[in-house]
């Protein structure tokens, strides 16, 4: 299923299932060590980034509870037939009795940063597990520094919650976490809905 929304300049994308043969690209995006634990956290790739490592997390997102998207100009798939992608994005750690989901991994390719395709891409996330999924807390993790992502989770609807001091050691230092969370009733109200 295909999910669209407007990103910057009125500009419209749309979320599709990311596949295997999508990730190449995406090894370009990254570009060193510390960008890959900024976007994926310090357990789950090796740097460098390979396609294969890539290939493997797409191919087993679904056994894990993970969903994994790739961002593409709204009606792209007509015109061609693999788009390349503007971004990728995940929900993960769905929980059924609480009622929760995580957004994770978050990326957009350089050339549309700062463009509004991440908070187009996260809006769709919310969409997506508060529509379909009827989660009731949508939460994130982004590491403090990281100005610009915030500004945008924010421009999505998320508020910040709090933060975990010394989370991730990276380069020469720890970097601290800022926990983030949209409510089903936010998200309604986001979107004028009751």
């Amino acid at each position: 299923m295909t999910r669209s929304a407007a990103a910057g300049a009125g500009a419209a994308i749309a979320l599709e299932p990311l596949m295997p043969a999508d990730v190449a690209p995406l090894v370009g995006w990254i570009g060193g060590p510390d960008e890959l634990v900024q976007w994926a956290g310090p357990r789950l790739f090796a740097w460098p980034l390979t396609v294969a490592q890539l290939e493997d997390y797409v191919s087993g997102a679904g056994d894990v509870g993970r969903l994994a998207f790739k961002a593409v100009p709204a009606g792209a798939g007509r015109e061609q037939a693999r788009p390349q992608p503007l971004g990728i994005c995940e929900l993960g750690e769905f929980g059924e009795r609480q009622r929760s989901a995580k957004v994770c991994r978050v990326l957009v390719t350089p050339s549309h940063r700062g463009g509004g395709v991440g908070r187009a891409m996260v809006g769709l996330l919310a969409d997506v597990a508060f529509g379909e999924h009827a989660v009731h807390r949508l939460h994130l993790n982004v590491y403090s520094f990281y100005a610009a992502a915030i500004r945008a989770y924010e421009a999505a609807g998320f508020r910040q919650e709090g933060l975990i001091r010394d989370t991730t050691r990276a380069g020469d230092g720890y970097w601290s976490t800022v926990v983030m969370a949209m409510l089903e009733d936010d998200w309604r109200g986001a979107r004028g809905r009751s």
